[in-house]
């Protein structure tokens, strides 16, 4: 399994690539098993990290070849926030249009750039059902308010 390399973490949607593979009895497919935290991942499709909730996961690879042996790879990671990361989702945001009004997007991100994470949030709530669709105003505010406390617990 290799982890991928590079990115600020928020544009890898696929954060591991990996392989299996046996030259002697061939893998079986059917009993391979891909896991996010534990839950089995039924599609392999890409997992845009900011879905995740902050802090630790751990990504698993469980594969049984033909004669019945077993491995299995596991890889802790995080999930982190930063003043770059939260310009990156609302760049993201604007340019898919779940914030649909460029003069808004523009001014979340300077209040991002001028690092005024209380007049961000109080804009988000403005904005909410609006020109921002709840789903992205949910992960904008649990990333600011993780920079406004940064002590938080998270997993």
């Amino acid at each position: 399994m290799y982890e991928r390399q590079g990115g600020s973490g928020i544009n890898p949607l696929s954060p591991f690539i990996f392989e299996v593979a046996d030259i002697l009895s061939g893998v079986d497919q059917a009993k391979t098993e891909v896991m996010l935290d534990g839950k089995v991942l039924t599609a392999l499709t890409d997992i845009p990290l900011y879905t995740l909730e902050l802090g630790t996961h751990t990504f698993t690879v469980k594969a049984i070849d033909l004669a019945g042996n077993t491995s299995t790879k596991s890889v802790d990671f995080q999930v982190k926030t930063s003043y770059a990361a939260l310009e990156e989702l609302v760049q993201r945001f604007a340019d898919e249009g779940t914030i649909n009004n460029k003069g808004i997007a523009n001014s979340l991100l300077k209040k991002l750039q001028n690092q005024n994470l209380s007049s961000f949030i109080s804009e988000v709530h403005a904005q909410t059902r609006n020109h921002i669709s709840a789903e992205v105003a949910e992960y904008l505010l649990r990333d600011a308010a993780m920079l406004l406390n940064p002590w938080q617990i998270v997993n």
